[in-house]
Parts: structure tokens; sequence; C-alpha cells
């Protein structure tokens, strides 16, 4: 046992430990030039040690490892309010004892202290907004945040998702370029996900409870300030300033650009709402977004100088530590906002351009234009439709593609595709595009049509709503077919064994009808990472690769480039794969959420890991109905009759049907059955290693069986054939280190 325990060790570092998980940063941003102290919520956070930012200028270490998750339970609610009343005590003790009166004797708060034991210790106290900075509350806040803490719908256990927390101290430079970048945390287990950290000029300021009531005692004398926060279950904040007649505010809230989808919330983000009020306490301005931006934004023009209040909240009244927000307060841009249309690069090199020119609202006023061409237009009004008329010949193909939601319009567009008549040959509402992660409706158009006869032909865009305004721009693209492919890798935190691998997806966004295999390649990568599996075959949308890392592991994440190559159209065509997160959206939805960067890191103890690799590379033929034997080298030693393999989300019908210890490595039967694809269908097949460990009966537990993992095997390509064409191949396959 202790010798699997000894090589379970070396290959992944520890056993039933996932890599660690990440789901809040607070705050999420900072003043360049300045230091923060960030807490950073997950799971599976025991043993981090580093943190790793992406992007220049900013660095954070840990200040505060995590410890076990600290439920609420009796005891610590205890403590707890052993905690408020002791604050309360030193707030009494500062009011002379003839000002005193019923207001003053805490008895929300002693009813719940009972007596601690003689020799009971303090229990230390989790790490929760509403504890923070106890001593600094006045006598009136503490009675409320005892009230708001003890509510019944408050006394809830922490979500398991981000029960643990780390506190980082992240440094950003002072000329730190503001905007974006991406924190992870790195421990033994491997490297987290990605959390967005913003970086920004204005001074910034952390909410302090209780906040929650008209006129809060939180306020600034800046007119341009960061406010973070964080709201909890019921919660409102606000926070005052002074501002002046003539000042053009703009006042917008990052929440879900912070963590654009949650999980286990519908609709899948944190959906905040801004108000703002005038020193009278008047109501003046209310937003709950931004267009299709769930993140509210509004624009306000001062009329009097004095101090105006805004709140911010969930519009469920929802909340818990993950629901993180930046309030920004900054001056508008003169002259107003931009609609932040950006041009769309067309793929396939560039296409000429034009602007769309009114009237064009029937087919008699009609636009001509001539194919290719990108055209530039608006659904200026309630109603109103854009019409373009073009010549085409018999048996041409035709895409006609609208770019409008992707790049900030609120257009909902229907394109329609009609002959020299006005008969409809073809036409598209909603065209979902998956390289959009951030959107939620597709709901840009796309349609692609074989033209039936010579002569003219119309493309007709309306809104589908037949709304329409200045914020409802578009770009058309009228032209052939253009075929070409995007690419995206999923996760973007690779946490490879030493000297073993770990699984990926390559995701394959194909265009214009391109259904052609992409080779797909590790592209500058340091010495000892490889890449197997490393082909997206014809007609399949997304594979399963793996990366393997060296036996001596890097003593810091290294940043991986994978990148497609394809033949299109006699040209080879290469394009960069974006890393990704594949994020679950309420309960059911998916997402390819884009990262700054790929990073992989090792696990293990490096140069103690036992070889075992294939004795052919592949492509294995698996016979429709039938089966095959794929050899497995390995060290012989007892640890071989303890490791046990199983196929990682197989396509349906694969099975693994038998392992079975040979000379110097083990044999491994692989089947078709008659659920399986048919024929020519071609793909990767993922082994996983792990061990069963059991554990006795001790102390009135039962016995237990525990499954230790051991990394994956590098990915291992197959293709189904005809059991006739298997029979055929066989003796070369033997030959190659596998037979039937």
């Amino acid at each position: 046992m202790s010798a699997l325990l000894l090589w379970a060790s070396a290959c992944w570092g520890q056993a039933d430990i996932r890599s660690p998980h990440v789901g809040y940063l607070y705050p999420a941003g900072g003043q360049r030039g300045g230091t923060v102290r960030v807490i950073v919520g997950g799971q599976f956070l025991r043993g981090v040690n580093a943190a790793h930012v992406s992007g220049a200028g900013v660095r954070a270490s840990v200040a505060r490892p995590s410890g076990p998750p600290t439920p609420l339970n009796k005891d610590l609610l205890e403590e707890v309010a052993r905690h408020f009343s002791e604050a309360a005590e030193k707030r009494v003790a500062e009011i002379p004892e003839d000002q005193r009166g019923p207001a003053h004797t805490l008895g929300v708060l002693r009813r719940r202290v009972p007596p601690r034991a003689p020799d009971a210790k303090p229990l230390n106290l989790p790490d929760h907004p509403l504890l923070r900075d106890l001593d600094s509350k006045t006598l009136p806040e503490l009675v409320e945040l005892a009230r708001w803490f003890f509510s019944p719908r408050n006394l809830q256990p922490p979500q398991r998702a981000i029960a643990e927390t780390v506190l980082l101290e992240v440094r950003i430079d002072a000329n730190a370029v503001p905007g974006g970048r991406e924190i992870r945390l790195a421990g033994p287990m491997g490297l987290s996900n990605p959390l967005r950290f913003e970086v920004g000029a204005a001074p910034e300021l952390l909410e302090s409870e209780p906040n929650d009531r008209p006129g809060s005692r939180q306020q600034t004398a800046e007119s341009a300030f960061v406010l973070n926060g964080q709201v909890l279950a019921g919660d409102v904040d606000r926070v005052r300033f002074a501002a002046r007649q003539g000042e053009r505010l703009k006042i917008e809230v990052h929440a879900r650009r912070l963590m654009p989808y949650l999980a286990d919330a519908v609709p899948g983000w944190f959906q905040a709402v801004l108000a703002l009020r005038d020193p009278k306490g008047t109501e003046v301005a209310f937003c709950d977004d931004n267009g299709f931006d769930p993140d509210p934004r509004l624009l306000y023009e001062v009329p009097s100088d004095g101090e105006y209040e805004i709140e911010v909240r969930d519009a469920l009244y929802r909340g818990r530590e993950d629901f993180v927000y930046r309030l920004v307060v900054a001056e508008a841009a003169p002259g107003g906002e931009p609609l932040g249309l950006t041009p769309m690069a067309p793929w396939g090199g560039e296409l000429p351009e034009c602007v769309e020119a009114e009237p064009n609202d029937g087919l008699e006023r009609a636009q001509s234009v001539r194919l290719p061409v990108c055209v530039s237009g608006r659904i200026e009004r309630a109603g109103d439709v854009d019409v373009y008329r073009f010549d085409g010949r018999a048996g041409e193909t035709v895409v006609a593609e609208v770019s409008a939601r992707r790049l900030g319009s609120e257009l909902d567009s229907l394109v329609r595709l009609m002959d020299g008549a006005g008969k409809i040959i073809a036409w598209n509402d909603d065209s979902p595009d998956p390289g959009a992660g951030l959107i939620t409706h597709h709901a840009d158009s796309y349609v692609r049509a074989e033209l039936p006869a010579d002569g003219p032909y119309f493309v007709r865009v309306s809104d589908v709503q037949q709304h329409g305004g200045e914020r409802y721009g578009y770009r058309l693209r009228l032209s052939g077919p253009r075929p070409d492919f995007a690419l995206r890798v999923t996760p973007s935190s690779l946490s490879i064994p030493a000297g073993r691998s770990a699984a990926a997806t390559v995701h394959a966004i194909r265009k214009d009808g391109f259904d052609g295999e992409i080779e797909v390649s590790l592209a500058d990568a340091p010495a000892g990472y490889a890449l197997a599996g490393g082909r997206v075959p014809a007609g399949l949308d997304s594979i399963r690769i793996t990366v393997s890392a060296p036996k001596q592991p890097f003593g810091r994440p290294v940043s991986l480039r994978l990148q497609g190559t394809a033949a299109i159209a006699g040209q080879m065509v290469i394009h960069e794969a974006v890393p990704a997160e594949d994020m679950m959206q309420a309960f059911a939805y998916r997402h390819l959420v884009p990262s700054m960067e790929l990073l992989a890191t090792t696990t293990g103890l490096g140069g103690r890991v036992p070889t075992v690799s294939w004795a052919d590379a592949g492509p294995v033929r698996v016979p429709a109905g039938g089966s095959v034997q794929v050899r497995v080298n390995s060290p012989a030693g007892p640890l071989l009759s303890m490791v046990r393999l199983s196929l990682s989300e197989p396509p349906a019908g694969i099975a693994l049907d038998g392992v079975e210890p040979v000379p110097g490595g083990l044999l491994l039967t692989l089947s078709a059955g008659s659920d399986s694809p048919p024929a020519g269908y071609v793909d990767n097949l993922i082994v996983e290693l792990y061990a069963e460990l059991e554990t006795k009966a001790q102390g009135g537990k039962p016995a237990t069986t525990r499954r230790v993992a051991a990394g994956v095997l590098p990915a291992l390509p197959f293709e189904i054939v005809a059991q006739a064409e298997a029979a055929d191949r066989a003796p070369r396959a033997s030959r190659a280190g596998w037979r039937r």
C-alpha cells in the first residue's frame, strides 16, 4: 500500500484533491500605484501558495493561506455574538452614564451571549464582510449589523463553491495601464481558473456596512471614484458624494463583466440595478442595463450643487459573497458616449466597404451594391427596413451575414434573401456563434443559399421586433462563401502531473461551410511539453487532446500557444487557438468565455515518475461491432497490478472491455458496440489512470474504497472501420504494436 501511495503521489501530488477553483475576488480591482488586499473565495484552496497575474504591471502574493471552511455552527454563532457585544460595550463605555438610555442596553446582543466555559478558547471568526473592522463601527451600526447577521434568512450554510478563502496582496505599478487583468491561484495541486481584476486611475473605496438605508454614512468628497462592494442576501448598498452643477457624470456598475456566468443562479449572473438620488432624496435616475449589456450605466448632468446618493442592489434582492461589483463614477466624455460599435474584419481578407444610403426601404428603392461588399448601416427608426440589390448568376452561392449584437448593437436582425419578384429564397433570424461567449441571445442573422437563376436579387434587413434608433447599427457582409475557422481551447489553466499528461478540449468554430480537417499543434512550447491527438477530424466541432509536461517541474506556470492549420481552397490557413473557460449559466447553458492566456503548471514529484505510454501512437482502427487490442508499455513490478484504467468521456458505444497484464505492460481491449458511430468516424480516446485504495473499518465507521487519480495517457487517435477493412489490415496493425 505504501508503494502505491508513493507511486500515486509521484504521478499526481496527493490523492483525491482537485485543482483549486476560484469563485470571486473582493475587491475586484485597485488604483494604480497602490497595494490592495484581495479576498479570493473558492473551493479546494488548501495548500495554495502563490498567485499568477496575466498582464503587465500587477503582481500578487499570498498574504494568508486558506484554512478549512468554517460553517456557522452554534458555537461559532455564539462567538460572533460575543465579538459584536464586546465591540458594542466599548461604544457604550464612551457614553456618559447620565446620557445612556434604553437604546444602550444591548439586549439584542446580550441575549445571544451565553457565558464562555473557563477552559474554552476564543474561536477564529470566518472572513465575512459583516465581521470586518468591528471596532470602527458606531453603536447603532453594530446593533443593525447584529440584527442582519442573526436574521433567520441569513443563517444558512455557506456555498461550498466559495466557502474557502485566501488573502492576496496585490501590488499595482504606478504606470500600469488601466484595464483588465486575470488572477489565478497556484499550489501543489495545480492552477485555478482565472478571474478578472481591474486596474483603475481614480481613487478607490471599499464599502462600509451598514449602508443600506437612505442617508448612508459612507460618503466621499470626490466626484470621480470607484466603490468596491459585495451584495449579500437582501442587501442594498448606498454611497454619497459631492457633485457640482453642470458636471456630466457617467455612472456604471461592473458586475457581470467581473464574473460572466454563475452556474447556480438565474438568470446566471449578478443582475445589478443602479439608482441616483438628489440632495432631497428624490430618485432622479434609474438603470438596470446598458442596452443588452446586463451591467447598468447611466449618464446624468448635475442640475445643482449638492450631495447625491447612489444605490446598488440586485434586481431580485438576491446576494452572497460572490455578488461582487465595482461602482465607477467619472466625468462623461464631451459630446456624448460612443455607441461602442467596432469594425468587423471580414474572414478571408479585406472586402470593399460602403455605407447605407437612405431611402432604401423597399424593392423599388433598394440600394444597389456589387458583391463582395461589407455595408455599414442602421435601422434608424421603428419599423425601418434596409434593402440592397445585387446581380446574381444561376448556381452561385451567396452569403448574407449581419454582425450587430456581437458589436454592441441593440439590433435583433432578420435577414431575407429574395429573387427579382420579391419571393423569399432564404431567411434567418438568429444564428448562434460559439465564439461569442459573452452573448446569451444570439440575435445576429446568417443566410447562405444557392441562387436559382441569373438576374437581380434583394437582401432585406430589419429588426424582428420592429424597433430602431441610434443604437441599432449593423455590418452586413454580402459575398460568396469565404470558408474559414476559429479555435477555442478549454480550460485555460492546465494542471499537468510531471512527466504525464492532462486533457483539454479544442473547439472548432467553422465558417461559411468549411468542413475540413484541422491540425492542431503547440507553437514555440518550452522543452518537454508535447501535444497528442492534435487533429480535429473533418466534420467534428470539437475534440479532446492531451498536453504532456516534462518530468522536471518548472518553478512557475508557463504560457502555451496552440494553433490550428487547415488547407482551404488550396491555401494553408493558420489561426491561433483562443484560451477560454467552458462556463455554465443558470444550471443548463454553456458558454466559451475567452481568457487572456493559456497557462500550464506541473504538479507532483518530478523525476520519480514511472514511464507509461502507448506502444503505438495510433490511429487505432476499431472494427464496427468488434474489438481490437492495444498495448500500453509500463515498467514491470507490483505496482502494475494495482493500476486501473478507464475511458474518459468516450463516444457512445466505445468501451474498454478488459485490461490484461502482459510482459512489459498492459493489453487493452477496445470495442465498438452496435450503438457506436458508423465506419469512418474519427476521434480521440482519453484513458485515465487510477488506483483504488481500501480503508479498514474503525471507530464505528465502515470500510470504504476511494479512487486515487494518477493522470491520463496521451490522447489516442482512433477510427471506426468496417469488419472487412479491419481484417485486411490486421497483420500490419499487429506489427505496429496492437492486434485484433
